[in-house]
């Protein structure tokens, strides 16, 4: 059982992504849009390495708690990823006259997560609920990683020929990504309903 007990307080088994502006030292609207949304997905990642790092650890009396944990956790990255979609992609897809630039492949991984804890509760094992994690941890770190650099990419449709329109779609991408959009449409959604994922 030791070798299947993954290490504490390390970076796996997702590791962090580095900001855009960390990386380029560029502060246009965009790469500070970018390395912004990188941030909150690097919140993310560590939530989710938390939750796996510690499932196989939970004393019983801790498990109620813990569960509560990993519902507050992917309740965050829902509404994260249910604004990206209903609201920010479709307008960046429109402005930049391309589709289907954006998608998800862990939405299968994540209602299993979800439905898993809710319907094991505090009975649940710490290896099942990593086997589950297992199962979309990588589709849901390859989506975090790229999001920001397409961000970045999307600088080159300002130009001058179009007046720099997209300079303010940048600003007004890193005011909704920095400024708690996030937050209202998860607060939103949640009084509507809580089957996004299930």
């Amino acid at each position: 059982m030791a070798a299947a007990v993954p290490p504490m307080y390390t970076n796996t088994p997702l590791v962090v992504i580095a900001t855009p502006q960390f990386e380029t030292g560029e502060t246009d609207p965009f790469t500070v849009a970018a390395s912004h949304m990188a941030l909150s997905h690097n919140a993310f990642i560590r939530g989710f390495n938390s939750i796996y790092q510690r499932a196989p650890r939970v004393p019983p009396a801790m498990k109620n708690d813990f569960v509560g944990y990993c519902i507050a956790w992917h309740a965050c990255v829902a509404a994260h990823h249910r604004f990206e979609e209903t609201e920010l992609f479709p307008n960046l897809d429109k402005a930049a006259s391309q589709h289907g630039l954006w998608g998800a492949a862990f939405h299968g991984g994540m209602g299993r997560f979800k439905g898993y804890l809710l319907e094991e509760g505090a009975g649940f094992s710490g290896t099942g609920l990593m086997a589950i994690m297992n199962s979309f941890k990588e589709q849901l770190h390859s989506h975090l990683k790229a999001e920001p650099p397409a961000i970045v990419a999307l600088a080159k449709h300002s130009t001058a020929e179009n007046g720099g329109r997209w300079s303010n779609q940048g600003s007004k991408l890193e005011y909704h990504v920095s400024h708690g959009s996030v937050q209202r449409e998860r607060v939103r959604q949640e009084r509507r309903d809580h089957r996004q994922f299930s």
